[in-house]
């Protein structure tokens, strides 16, 4: 095909288009069913396809997670992908292949529970229920992590294709220049961590004292003591991988409760009161009359062990907009804060991100120090604002600036009676929340954004390689950095930069 000079515009708009998309989702379809390693059914052979068809067509694919080609039952994460040299025994492979299965089906489970029945054409053969699908798709699930178990050619197989892509853009940084670009992007990032390093020294010094609401999470009559939580820690790694499994109960709530911070945001509007996530006129909106933090598990690797982070994330109805020429401005905004534990229950790290992956900052406990990394030209330097001291009692009181929500401070408090009391549910919530009357539907879309929550800034960074930054996006997809490579949930990414003391 030859390009005429008077399309030069409009091929460049086009290749910018399909570059601006996130990591793209597998779709399993017929050619692709029958060519699975893993010797399907004719019945579950017609159920995938039928499945998979009505997610594509529906636009309800939930990306929280990867798709392995060739095996449909199996979806990895960032986390999962790390065990690829570490699988060396039956149990530790039988337990792999157990928690890939527990992947695909939460999001099947996601998907299922977000179609839309318009009819009985809907419904696969012999079904008429949602449960029923999910049951029918484990049935067949449980084939093929069988037919895996037994053929050690296809674990090789599902080993070599258990990757997950990097949410960067190669044919974005391409067309945008990128090694020019980032030199700018670099200077902008300095002044950015100069300026947030100056918030904090004033915030040490002056306190708080803007008009704020405090938020405090609810507390246990009697907290557990250091003990019980590294009792509870030890237990959950008693499995062939030690990975801190931690399953939805009392136990990891109380934990939860336990590292839980208080909240304290400067108020200037109705846009720094946080709360619930709902459908309202077909957007994503939240209800500030419930104060909720949504509670995510994850985990990373330090130093050879695998230990549990407590993610708290919040959201805001907006970032207003100081005037018409406000890139950063837009709808919806929110913070995660994660807590890294050690073993023994010992925070490890403190560290934090925009809910569009932007402005990451390391809070370093006391038994960790920062790797001495030389500085590249060709990898954005982190931000520590402060450390935090095991030695000094009481909850973590994060300290947002009204607003922009940055976070500009962090203290302590043994007690605290005061405050609105936030409650905690889960951020699994977010992929398949009830709409008005009846039905359900995630908040993020097939590419892992939050629809509508775009920011201006993009048309400035796209030559950094990120999709829509600005925009809020789903767990799996946060890029942290603009010059570089970084993902939030690299499992790798505590021990890059930090060591033990």
């Amino acid at each position: 095909m030859v390009i005429r000079p008077d399309q030069y515009p409009l091929f460049l708009l086009l290749l910018l288009s399909t570059a601006c998309s996130l990591r793209p989702a597998v779709y399993h379809d017929q050619k692709g069913i029958d060519n699975a390693a893993t010797n399907l059914t004719p019945s579950c052979i017609q159920l995938l396809v039928h499945t998979e068809k009505l997610v594509s067509v529906q636009g309800i694919r939930d990306v929280q997670d990867v798709g392995i080609k060739a095996y449909p039952f199996f979806r990895v994460n960032r986390f999962l992908a790390s065990f690829k040299n570490h699988l060396d025994t039956e149990d530790k492979r039988n337990q792999w292949l157990t928690l890939l299965r527990e992947l695909d089906q939460q999001g099947r489970a996601a998907e299922i529970g977000n179609l839309l029945i318009v009819d009985d054409s809907v419904w696969p053969p012999g079904v008429r229920t949602r449960d029923q699908w999910l049951e029918s798709l484990a049935a067949c699930g449980e084939q093929t992590i069988q037919t895996v178990r037994e053929n050690p050619d296809r674990m090789r197989d599902l080993v070599t294709r258990t990757r997950v892509p990097d949410s960067y853009s190669e044919i974005q940084r391409f067309l945008g220049l990128y090694p020019l670009v980032k030199r700018l992007v670099t200077a902008g990032v300095s002044r950015l961590h100069a300026e947030t390093l100056e918030n904090f020294r004033l915030s040490s010094v002056n306190g708080a004292n803007k008009p704020n609401i405090l938020y405090r999470p609810p507390e246990d009559e009697i907290p557990p003591d250091p003990e019980s939580i590294a009792l509870i820690l030890a237990r959950s790694r008693n499995n062939p991988l030690a990975i801190p499994l931690l399953e939805k109960g009392p136990e990891l709530d109380r934990l939860f409760r336990y590292y839980a911070p208080v909240w304290r945001i400067e108020q200037e509007s109705s846009a720094d009161r946080m709360g619930a996530l709902f459908w309202q006129s077909g957007q994503a909106a939240v209800d500030t009359d419930r104060p909720l933090t949504y509670a995510w598990l994850s985990r990373s690797r330090f130093e050879d062990r695998i230990v549990p982070q407590l993610n708290y994330i919040l959201w805001f109805p907006s970032r207003p907009a100081t005037g018409p020429m406000d890139i950063l401005s837009g709808r919806l905004d929110g913070i995660t804060w994660r807590v890294t534990l050690d073993l023994d229950g010992q925070v490890l790290m403190y560290d934090a991100i925009h809910n569009c992956g932007c402005y990451h900052m390391f809070f370093p406990g006391t038994g960790v120090q920062e790797r001495k990394i030389p500085e590249r030209e060709d990898e954005e330097a982190i931000l520590v604002p402060a450390r935090m001291s095991d030695n000094d009692p009481g909850r973590i009181i994060i300290t947002l600036e009204a607003r922009t929500h940055f976070i500009i401070g962090l203290d302590k408090s043994e007690s605290l009676a005061t405050g609105t009391l936030y409650a905690f549910t889960q951020y699994d919530d977010l992929r398949s929340l009830p709409l008005p009357g009846t039905g359900h539907r995630s908040v993020f879309s097939p590419q892992g954004i939050i629809p509508g929550t775009g920011r201006k800034e993009k048309w400035l960074l796209w030559p950094m390689g990120v999709s829509d930054p600005g925009a809020m996006k789903q767990w799996g997809h946060h890029t942290i950095a603009f010059v570089g490579r970084r993902h939030f949930d690299d499992p790798f990414l505590l021990e890059r930069y930090f060591s033990r003391k």
